[in-house]
């Protein structure tokens, strides 16, 4: 469950990328800036973890899926920040 949530933390960067919000690398994204990086992660396992506590585990269903995705998506945009150049 909580890699299909990294999954939605990684399209939030491959999104702002795309945008030219981020210039950085994958890896300057997730290090150069790593107090953030922590908070997004810590962010997607207690959002792992409720999910879990309500009994929704089943990521074969697509609604369980999509909050995963969406959830590591949208904890990653508020609280990861791209690394100060």
């Amino acid at each position: 469950m909580l890699a299909v949530c990294l999954l939605g933390v990684l399209m939030h960067y491959a999104n702002d990328r795309y945008k030219s919000r981020v210039i950085c690398s994958i890896d300057d994204y997730l290090s150069g800036a790593f107090g953030y990086t922590l908070a997004s992660l810590f962010a997607s396992c207690a959002f792992v973890a409720q999910l879990a506590m309500s009994g929704q585990t089943d990521i074969s269903q697509p609604s369980t899926f999509l909050a995963l995705l969406s959830g590591g998506y949208a904890l990653d945009s508020v609280f990861n920040k791209a690394p100060e150049k």
